[in-house]
């Protein structure tokens, strides 16, 4: 958050982890349950100890069990003074802890966020999209949400760096399940407009309507002599690999 913000923040941040319900979750104002494990509970016992001698400074929470519970249940912790170099700020906790990192301006949000090894998702909160979405282009991450966005399962999961390989949903998602093939040989001529091309046999050419292709969920490649068209998606999702659209053989 903003450096010049934070006082503004912290208490409302430290309200709302007290306001925060530990217990059964089958009680319906229960937030968070226990850890799946001893194993797990333990691990997020040891990096809110290594958030305190790093020399973050705990607002809320910290080590132990929240009042009248045991087993495996965790103290929602917040931590403030929290630097990049931290390891409570570089690795993933899979627990109940929030670490405040501010920033003095967007260059140095923007490093903060690129500065890690993982880049599944990010958040952007903003009263001016056009002002989120040029953040958004500069972030690493495979998604970008803007003010809290609803999952959308067109869209393409996955993330950069060591958040995986690949992405799943949307047509990217089920291009995963389809077989590229290259045949390799003499070209095929083909006169176009009064030029003539040569093209790799089974390919196809780009269409003069690539808003067209792209509606069809075309997928494009630099083959041969110009831009090849291989692929098709179906707009309404059955997946075609192996036939090409009469209309744009070459």
């Amino acid at each position: 958050m903003p450096e010049a913000r934070l006082s503004d923040v912290l208490p409302l941040a430290k309200t709302a982890m007290a306001a925060t319900k530990v217990g059964d979750l089958r009680d319906p104002a229960t937030a968070i349950g226990p850890m799946v494990s001893a194993r797990q509970y333990d691990r997020v016992q040891r990096y809110i100890r290594l958030g305190i001698e790093a020399g973050a400074t705990l607002v809320a929470g910290g080590e132990g069990h929240p009042d009248g519970l045991g087993g495996y249940f965790v103290r929602p912790t917040l931590f403030t003074d929290v630097t990049n170099e931290m390891t409570i700020a570089r690795e993933e906790i899979f627990g109940p802890v929030l670490c405040i990192l501010t920033y003095r301006d967007e260059d140095e949000a923007i490093a903060i966020a690129n500065d890690t090894d993982y880049g599944l998702s990010s958040y952007v909160f903003s009263s001016d999209p056009a002002h989120a979405r040029a953040i958004a282009a500069r972030l690493q991450t495979g998604r970008v949400v803007i003010n809290g966005a609803p999952h959308d399962p067109l869209a393409p999961f996955g993330g950069y760096k060591q958040s995986g390989i690949g992405r799943e949903y949307g047509v990217f998602g089920l291009e995963a399940f389809l077989e590229a093939k290259a045949v390799l040989g003499v070209g095929v001529r083909h006169s176009h407009g009064g030029r003539t091309r040569f093209h790799a046999p089974g390919c196809l050419r780009r269409p003069r309507d690539l808003c067209r292709a792209a509606r069809h969920g075309a997928r494009r490649c630099d083959a041969a002599n110009g831009r090849l068209w291989r692929r098709r998606i179906d707009h309404d999702g059955d997946v075609d690999g192996v036939r090409f659209w009469p209309d744009l053989v070459a």
